[in-house]
């Protein structure tokens, strides 16, 4: 009887964690942190084909928006020489968005001040990859490139 009534206290604890596990899960509709935190920008024509800066194509997802932000954040720490912070963040951006090659050419900027070839080499090859083929992104890699090699 003893060994019934601690399975029975079990399995009432086990559904009151998954009880309450649920109103905290549904409690927040999907997307609605996204809708609070991004305001909608008018939509117009040209705004639809342009893509954004660094990204191959238009932001579509909360992730995507979430690293641009924190690509932008980190271009202010690189500005005011603050690479450990700019790393720190850039990993954050590129977590949420692998295809993001401004992050990745920044994460080579900030490895560059802290005058580490290697690393700095490795993120200039991920924004070659991930970076548009635009002329202007391109000449700014291959200056990225030749910074990286005089450190060496």
């Amino acid at each position: 009887m003893r060994k019934k009534g601690m399975l029975l206290l079990a399995c009432g604890f086990l559904l009151l964690l998954v009880a309450c596990g649920r109103r905290r899960i549904h409690s927040v509709p999907p997307g609605e942190i996204y809708r609070e935190s991004v305001s909608p920008a008018p939509e117009t024509p040209a705004d639809e084909d342009t893509p954004s800066p660094g990204l191959a194509e238009k932001p579509k997802s909360p992730g995507e928006v979430a690293s641009i932000r924190l690509t932008d954040q980190a271009r202010r720490y690189l500005e005011a020489g603050d690479a450990e912070s700019a790393i720190r963040v850039l990993e954050r951006s590129v977590a949420l968005h692998p295809y993001n090659g401004e992050g990745y050419f920044l994460l080579a900027e900030a490895w560059i001040l802290k005058k580490d070839p290697g690393r700095a080499l490795t993120f200039n090859r991920m924004a070659r990859t991930y970076l548009p083929k635009e002329a202007s992104w391109q000449e700014r890699i291959q200056d990225q490139y030749q910074r990286i090699s005089a450190l060496k």
